[in-house]
């Protein structure tokens, strides 16, 4: 005869707040016998459970849009634009150490503030006089 096995307990909020109460005190062990799940791949959820949120090991250095957008103009000045002025946005994208989307939020900015023209392709950016002028 196959064993009766104890079906899991639906969810329900009383046992999210037991949960989190037995995360606030960082028991391992208990957490990892209530959730089903081994005690060294509990830390993680326990400390998201106690309201400790994962942070990030350094700061993020253009988290700023304003940053960003001083940082992307920095690159921009050392680029040899094409005809016209225009610049490939390829070439101001490369260098960028940031992630994509503290790039498209500084690159937003800087046309926002009129320092960058977009091209309608998106494929092309060159100063615009306010630009030329503020970063001369």
């Amino acid at each position: 005869m196959a064993a009766i096995t104890k079906r899991p307990e639906p969810y329900s909020r009383a046992v999210d707040r037991e949960l989190i109460e037995l995360a606030k005190t960082m028991d391992l062990e208990k957490i990892a016998k209530r959730t089903g799940r081994k005690p060294e791949n509990v830390l993680r959820m326990a400390k998201g459970m106690a309201g400790d949120p994962m942070k990030f090991a350094t700061t993020r250095p253009y988290a700023d849009p304003e940053a960003a957008a001083r940082k992307l103009i920095e690159i921009a000045k050392s680029v040899e634009p094409l005809q016209d002025g225009w610049i490939f946005v390829e070439e101001i994208n490369a260098p960028f150490t940031g992630t994509s989307a503290e790039y498209k939020a500084g690159l937003d900015l800087a046309i926002a503030h009129g320092w960058l023209d977009l091209h309608e392709s998106g494929m092309f950016v060159k100063f615009s006089q306010a630009g030329a002028e503020l970063f001369a």
